[in-house]
């Protein structure tokens, strides 16, 4: 964001990163988008600026780059892999609710919002994000359509070893798929009863 000084040619610049782009944008519960902005600093023609943007661990609004990445990394491997994409989805962070969750509100049988919300906890759990933006990916690909979405009859909180239906089971099944193949790694599926223990054969709930 150039500044003129007295008339002159623009010397003066500050950088804003915006936690938005086509794929995803991430806004606190009150919707209003993170951003980050550095100071204002003088540069002569030709001259080499570095800024430094980044939140301190200290700050507790740091984690929305884990969680800005993350989104990120799921829309690539789609659209590398199997030449899909979705439009723009909204990651409110951290959840009001303290738990991470995709919702979405119909209107009709078309929907008409949605949305991820991930719990302040979740924000550097890197599968979160993951298996969150994979509710979303459902939902688009089942066309939108409020009616065609396989809830099942489980409401409420829920584990990895929830029993559940069957519909309840493909639902979830393409969060927790989407949370093993973008980082190739079944190790982000498990439940913390057997985290090291991917395997159906091995895992004691299965």
């Amino acid at each position: 964001v150039p500044s003129t000084v007295n008339g002159a040619d623009p010397r003066v610049y500050r950088i804003k990163a915006l936690m938005e782009n086509d794929a995803v944008v991430v806004t606190d519960h009150r919707r209003r988008r993170y951003e980050r902005v550095t100071d204002w600093a003088d540069a002569d023609p030709g001259m080499l600026l570095h800024h430094e943007l980044r939140w301190e661990l200290t700050d507790g609004d740091h984690l929305v780059g884990f969680i800005f990445m993350a989104t990120l990394d799921a829309r690539d491997f789609l659209r590398d892999t199997v030449a899909y994409s979705r439009s723009q989805i909204r990651v409110e962070y951290p959840s009001l609710e303290g738990a991470s969750y995709y919702y979405v509100i119909p209107r009709g049988d078309r929907i008409f919002d949605e949305g991820i919300a991930i719990a302040f906890n979740d924000g550097a759990r890197r599968p979160a994000a993951l298996h969150e933006y994979g509710h979303a990916v459902m939902t688009d690909l089942y066309g939108n359509v409020y009616s065609n979405l396989p809830f099942g009859e489980h409401e409420g909180p829920h584990s990895l070893h929830t029993v559940s239906d069957e519909e309840f089971a493909i639902n979830e099944g393409w969060a927790e798929f989407m949370e093993a193949v973008v980082d190739d790694s079944a190790l982000n599926v498990p439940s913390s009863a057997n985290a090291d223990s991917p395997n159906v054969e091995t895992n004691h709930w299965w």
